[in-house]
C-alpha cells in the first residue's frame, strides 16, 4: 500500500516468512539439527522396530537349524486294526487346533505290524520274526536295490542286508502270521507275500523325523530278528499294531504370536485324547527358549539403540547451541531495536523447528527402510515385516524429544544483556558444569553397581557409556586449559604454528562438543567390537567342543570293524577320518575311546585344550596273533621241586571280545622244566591277552591241607610259548606288565610269583590298564586313582586316571577319554547301548563323501550328522548373538555421529575461523604455517578424545563383560574366555583412528582457500 507521500509500506514478515528467508540465505546452519534429528529418530523408531524382529527372528533357528524331530509333532497310539487307524488319526488332528494345524499342516502316517512269524532261508528252514510297514509316500523316500517298491497289496520289498543273508529273491514268495485280539478270542492273520524288490532307506530327515527302516534289531536269544518289510496299507489292514502320524514343523508359519497360542491348543488336545493316544511335541521347550532369547534382546537392544540416541540428542544439543551462539550478534542487534525475548524465541523456532520436525520425519522413513533391509538380507527367511504401537509411539516421542530439545537450547541465550549477547564468547566456563558432576555421579553409580551385582542391570550394561560421557565432559574443561598453558609456551619459543594450533584448541567453542562426542564414539567402538568378538570366539569354543571335529556321522551299526575298515579306504593316511566310540555302562559317564595318534589332525585344537595325550597314547608292543590248532609253553620252576600244583592260564581274546581262557596244570613234584599244551579253540585268529598263574588243588597229608606257605617264594617261568610249533613273537620294550606286587618280568621270558591265594601273572604289553584323562568325579565305586569304564567290546575293564583336563570333546564336563587301538586290542564288538562315530576333519567334505559312500555300499546306514557347522549357526542365531550384532551396528552408528558432527561443526565454525585466518595472513602470517596449525587444532582434539575413548572402552569392557549374556543357555563347558580381544579391538580403533584423523585433516586444510579469498580482496 501507499502513503500520502507515494511510499510503498511493507507489510511486516511474519516469524514464518523470517524463518523461510533465514533458511534460504543460510540452508547449512538447518543441515546439522535435519540430520541429528533424523538420526534420533532413526535410532528410537529401530528399537520397537528390531526388537520386535528379533524376537521372531531368534524363533525361527530351532525349526531349521534343529534336526527336524526335535520340533516335530507326533501322534501314536497302538491296539486297533490298522484298517480303522487311519480314520482315527483324522479325527485326531482335527482336534489339535487351528493354531497347531497351521504349524504342522501335514502330516506322514506310518503303521507297523506286530512282529509276525515267517520262515526264510534256502527252503525256508530258518523261522524269524518280522514286522510290516506301510508308510505314505514311502515309495518315493527308500532307494530299490533289486526289482521294484510295492504298489498292490500283499507285495513287500525287503532290505537288501536281509535279502543277501536270508535267500531272499525277487520273486519269491514268503508266508507271513501274526495275531491279533478280538471278541472272539485270539486269532490268526495269515498273508502270502510276494517279494517284488529289495529296499534301502534314502536320508529326508524332514519325511522319515528318526524312523528308521531297514536294519534288522538286535535278535532276542535265538530268535532271528528280521528288518522290516514295506508294503502297501491294503497288505497291514487286517492286522493289529501301532499307528503313528508324524508332522514336520512349518518353519515359515511359526511367530511369536502363534507359538504360545498353539502350545496352548497342544497341551489341551493332549489332555482331551489322553486315553486314546499319545500326542508328543516339544513346543514348550521351544517357547522357553524363545522367552530366554526374548528376554534378553530386550534388554540389549533397547540399551544400545537408546545410548545411541541418547549421545544423538546429545550432539545435537550442542549442534542447536552453537547454531544459536551464532545468532547472538542479531539477536543483540534485536534485542537493541525493541525486541523481546519472546519475539527473538519466535524467530529462532521459525528457523530451526521446520528443518528439525521435517528430520524426524525422514528419520522415521529411514528406520522403515532399514529394517526392511535388514529383514530381507540378514535375518532368517519367514521373519514377517511388522509396524506395531510401538512403532508410532517412538517416531511421537522421537518428535517431541527433537523437538524440545530445539526450543530449550534456543531459549539458552535469551536471558543474557544485549551487551552479553554482543560479546564473543570464551571456550572456558568459568567454573565446572552441573551437568558434568552429574555425569560423573552416574559413571560412579553405574560402575560400583558392575563391581556388587551378577546380574546384567541395565545400569551395569551402561556403565562404560556413562564413563564415557563424565570422561569427555572432564576433558572438555581440562583440554582448553592445557592448551590454552601450551600455547603460550609454543609462542614463548617462537613455535608460530605450534602456538596457533593450541590456541585454537582453547578457544573455539565447538572444542568441547568435538571432546564429548569422539570420547563416547570411540569408547562405543572399542566395548562394541571386543564384546563382538568374545562373543564370536566363545560360540566357536562351545561349537567346536560340542561337535569334536568338522563332521561327525553317526554310525549305525555295532561292527565297529567294518566302520574302521571304510574309513581307511577312504583316508589311508588316517589323519583326516577316523573311528571312535562313545561307551556307557548304567549309572556311570560316558567314555570316548579315540585313537590318541590321529587326534591332533583330526578333532579342534580348541576342544583338546589341556588334555596330555602323551599319557594316554598307544603302547609300541603289537598284538601277538594266535592262530592255530594246539597252544605249547614251556615252564620252569623256582625253586625246581613243586610243592603245590600251579595252574597256568593263558587268556586269549577274539575280534569281537569273547575272552577264551586255556588253563593247564602242572602237578606238584615237578623237578624239570615241562612243555604243556592246550587246543586253542578259536574260530578267528585271537590275540594273546595275558598269563594268569595260581595255585591249584591242595594235597593232604594224613588227613589236614598242606600249609598256605608251602609255596612261599614259589616262582615259575615261562620261557616259550608257540602255536603248532612256531614260537609267539613276545618282544618289546615291555612284553609283560605285572597284575600284582611281586610278580617279575624279564624280557620275552615271564617269571611269575605263585600267589598263596587268589591269581597273579602278567598282563600283555600292547593293551595294558587303560591310562585315562578323566574330567569330574570318578563313577562310583573308584578307588584311588583306579576306575571301572566299558570298553569297546561291551565288557568293564580297569582304568587308570593318569592325568585330569577341565573339558572333553564332545562329553563337556564329565567323563573319561582313553586310546581307541589300545582297547581295540581286546575286542571290537559295541554294546547296544554304545555308539560309534566317524569323525572328519573340518573342511574336509570330501573324504566325508567318500566314507558315506563306503558305508552305503557295506549296508550300514546312518543315525544322523553332527556338523560344526550347524552348531556354530544354531549359536550365531541366538538372541545373545544377535544382541552382540545390534551393539555392533550401534557402535557404527555412534562412529558415523561422531563423523557427522565434525562437519557439522566445522561448518559452523567456518566463519570464525575464516576470519581469524584472515586476520593472521594479513598480520603476514604465513599461509603454510596457518594450514599446519589449523591441522594440529582438528587433529589434537581428535586424538585426545579417540584415545580417552579407547582407554574408557577397554576398562568398561573388563567391567562389562562378565554380566553380558555370551549365550542363552549357558554352558557349563568350556568356561568363558572373557580376555580382551586385543587384535579386532586394534584393528578397529586404528580404522577409527584413520578415518577421523582424514577427515579432520580434510576439514583444516578446506578453510584456506575461502580466507586466501577473502584476504586478497581486503588488500585489494
Amino acid at each position: 500500500m501507499l502513503d500520502g507521500r507515494g511510499d510503498r509500506r511493507r507489510r511486516p514478515r511474519s516469524a514464518g516468512a523470517w524463518g523461510l528467508l533465514a533458511l534460504r540465505r543460510r540452508p547449512g546452519a538447518a543441515l546439522g539439527p535435519a540430520v541429528l534429528a533424523a538420526l534420533v529418530t532413526l535410532c528410537l523408531t529401530l528399537v520397537p522396530l528390531m526388537t520386535r524382529a528379533l524376537e521372531q527372528a531368534v524363533l525361527k533357528p530351532p525349526f531349521t537349524l534343529e534336526h527336524p524331530v526335535a520340533t516335530s509333532l507326533s501322534v501314536h497310539f497302538e491296539g486297533q486294526l490298522l484298517g480303522e487307524a487311519r480314520e482315527h488319526l483324522d479325527r485326531i488332528e482335527a482336534g489339535l487346533g487351528p493354531e497347531v494345524r497351521r504349524l504342522y499342516p501335514q502330516g506322514v502316517t506310518h503303521l507297523v505290524t506286530a512282529p509276525g512269524e515267517t520262515h526264510v532261508g534256502r527252503g525256508g528252514t530258518t523261522g524269524a520274526v518280522v514286522s510290516l510297514v506301510a508308510r505314505d509316500d514311502i515309495c518315493a523316500h527308500v532307494r530299490a536295490a533289486q526289482g521294484r517298491c510295492p504298489r498292490a497289496d500283499d507285495e513287500i520289498a525287503v532290505a537288501a542286508a536281509d535279502a543277501r543273508t536270508h535267500d531272499l529273491q525277487v520273486g519269491s514268495t514268503v508266508d507271513w502270521v501274526t495275531t491279533i485280539a478280538s471278541d472272539r478270542g485270539v486269532q490268526d492273520v495269515r498273508r502270502s507275500l510276494r517279494v517284488v524288490g529289495t529296499y534301502q532307506q534314502v536320508p529326508d530327515d524332514r519325511y522319515w523325523l528318526g524312523t528308521s527302516v531297514g536294519i534288522a534289531p538286535v535278535g532276542d536269544g535265538d530268535r532271528l530278528v528280521l528288518a522290516e518289510w514295506i508294503t502297501p496299507p491294503g497288505t497291514v489292514a487286517g492286522a493289529g499294531g501301532a499307528a503313528r502320524r508324524t508332522y514336520a514343523a512349518d518353519a515359515t508359519a511359526a511367530t511369536v504370536d502363534l507359538l504360545p497360542r498353539a502350545v496352548e491348543q497342544l497341551e489341551s488336545a493332549r489332555m482331551h485324547f489322553l486315553q486314546e493316544a499319545s500326542i508328543q511335541a516339544d513346543l514348550a521347550g521351544v517357547a522357553r527358549e524363545s522367552r530366554a532369547s526374548a528376554a534378553q534382546i530386550h534388554v540389549i537392544v533397547p540399551l544400545v539403540l537408546g545410548q545411541t540416541a541418547l549421545m544423538v540428542l546429545a550432539v545435537l544439543v550442542v549442534v542447536a547451541r552453537a547454531t544459536t551462539a551464532q545468532r547472538r550478534h542479531e539477536m543483540g542487534l534485536a534485542r537493541l531495536r525493541g525486541a523481546g525475548p519472546r519475539d527473538i524465541r519466535r524467530l529462532l523456532a521459525a528457523e530451526l523447528l521446520p528443518p528439525t520436525v521435517a528430520g524426524s520425519i525422514l528419520g522415521a522413513l529411514a528406520s522403515l527402510g532399514v529394517g526392511e533391509l535388514i529383514r530381507r538380507f540378514v535375518l532368517p527367511d519367514g521373519v514377517p515385516f511388522e509396524i506395531t504401537a510401538g512403532t508410532g509411539l517412538a517416531v511421537v516421542l522421537a518428535t517431541l524429544l527433537v523437538v524440545g530439545v530445539v526450543l530449550a537450547t534456543i531459549t539458552w541465550h535469551l536471558d543474557s544483556g544485549v551487551l552479553a549477547l554482543l560479546r564473543r564468547p570464551t571456550a572456558l566456563p568459568r567454573r565446572t558444569s552441573p551437568l558434568t558432576w552429574v555425569a560423573a555421579t552416574l559413571a560412579l553409580a553405574a560402575a560400583l553397581s558392575v563391581m556388587t551385582t551378577t546380574e546384567a542391570t541395565p545400569l551395569a550394561l551402561a556403565s562404560p557409556t556413562l564413563m564415557a560421557i563424565a570422561v569427555g565432559l572432564m576433558l572438555a574443561g581440562i583440554v582448553p586449559r592445557v592448551a590454552n598453558a601450551l600455547s603460550r609456551r609454543a609462542s614463548r619459543r617462537g613455535r608460530v604454528a605450534t602456538g596457533l594450533g593450541f590456541a585454537g584448541v582453547g578457544r573455539r567453542p565447538e572444542t568441547r562438543g568435538v571432546l564429548l562426542v569422539l570420547t563416547v564414539a570411540a569408547c562405543t567402538m572399542v566395548l562394541a567390537v571386543d564384546a563382538w568378538a568374545v562373543g564370536e570366539r566363545n560360540r566357536t569354543l562351545r561349537a567346536e567342543l560340542e561337535a569334536g571335529a568338522g563332521t561327525a556321522l553317526l554310525v549305525r551299526t555295532r561292527d565297529a570293524r567294518s566302520v574302521q575298515e571304510v574309513v581307511r579306504t577312504a583316508d589311508p593316511s588316517g589323519r583326516v577320518a577316523t573311528t571312535v566310540a562313545f561307551t556307557r555302562p548304567p549309572e556311570r559317564g560316558w567314555t570316548l575311546a579315540a585313537p590318541v595318534d590321529a587326534l591332533p589332525s583330526i578333532a579342534f585344537p580348541s576342544a583338546l585344550r589341556g588334555l596330555d595325550l602323551a599319557a594316554i597314547a598307544t603302547p609300541p608292543e603289537q598284538p601277538v596273533p594266535v592262530h592255530g590248532t594246539t597252544l605249547t609253553l614251556r615252564v620252569d620252576a623256582d625253586p625246581p621241586v613243586l610243592r603245590a600244583p600251579v595252574v597256568v592260564t593263558v587268556v586269549l581274546t577274539t575280534p569281537s571280545g569273547r575272552v577264551v581262557e586255556r588253563p593247564v596244570t602242572i602237578p606238584a613234584g615237578t623237578t624239570r622244566a615241562v612243555d604243556l599244551s592246550t587246543p586253542v579253540m578259536c574260530e578267528e585268529e585271537c590275540r594273546l591277552d595275558r598269563l594268569l598263574v595260581a595255585t591249584g588243588a591242595r594235597t593232604r597229608d594224613g588227613g589236614r591241607a598242606v600249609a598256605e606257605q608251602t609255596v612261599e617264594g614259589q616262582t615259575v617261568t615261562v620261557t616259550r610259548l608257540a602255536v603248532d610249533g612256531r614260537e609267539l613273537p613276545l618282544t618289546g620294550p615291555r612284553p609283560w606288565l605285572p597284575l600284582t606286587d611281586g610278580d617279575l618280568t624279564d624280557g620275552a621270558a615271564l617269571r611269575l610269583r605263585v600267589p598263596a591265594s587268589g591269581t597273579g601273572g602278567a598282563l600283555r604289553g600292547d593293551a595294558p590298564v587303560a591310562p585315562a584323562i578323566t574330567v569330574g568325579e570318578l563313577p562310583p565305586g573308584s578307588t584311588g586313582d583306579s576306575l571301572q569304564i566299558k570298553g569297546v567290546a561291551g565288557d568293564m575293564i580297569e582304568a587308570h586316571r593318569v592325568a585330569s583336563a577341565e573339558q572333553l570333546p564332545v562329553l563337556g564336563g564329565r567323563g573319561a577319554l582313553v586310546d581307541m587301538t589300545t582297547l581295540a586290542r581286546r575286542g571290537l564288538d559295541l554294546d547296544t547301548q554304545d555308539r560309534a562315530e566317524v569323525w572328519i576333519a573340518d573342511g574336509r567334505d570330501d573324504v566325508a563323501d567318500a566314507v558315506r559312500t563306503g558305508l552305503a555300499a557295506r549296508g550300514i546306514d546312518l543315525d544322523g550328522e553332527r556338523r560344526y557347522t550347524r552348531i556354530k549357526d544354531r549359536y550365531d542365531a541366538s538372541g545373545s548373538s544377535w544382541g552382540l550384532s545390534v551393539a555392533l551396528v550401534g557402535a557404527c552408528l555412534s562412529v558415523a555421529v561422531a563423523a557427522a558432527f565434525l562437519v557439522v561443526s566445522a561448518r559452523q565454525a567456518r566463519p570464525a575461523t575464516r576470519t581469524d585466518a584472515t586476520a593472521l595472513m594479513r598480520a603476514g602470517v604465513p599461509p603454510a604455517t596457518l594450514r599446519r596449525a589449523l591441522v594440529l587444532q582438528y587433529v589434537v582434539v581428535a586424538a585426545v578424545g579417540l584415545v580417552a575413548g579407547a582407554a574408557v572402552g577397554i576398562l568398561g569392557a573388563r567391567l562389562a563383560l562378565p554380566l553380558l549374556p555370551l549365550f542363552t543357555t549357558p554352558a557349563e563347558r568350556p568356561m568363558p574366555d572373557l580376555g580382551p580381544a586385543s587384535l579386532q579391538v586394534g584393528a578397529a580403533w586404528s580404522l577409527l583412528v584413520a578415518v577421523v584423523v582424514a577427515l579432520a585433516v580434510t576439514l583444516a586444510v578446506l578453510v584456506l582457500p575461502h580466507a586466501g579469498r577473502r584476504t586478497r580482496g581486503a588488500i585489494t
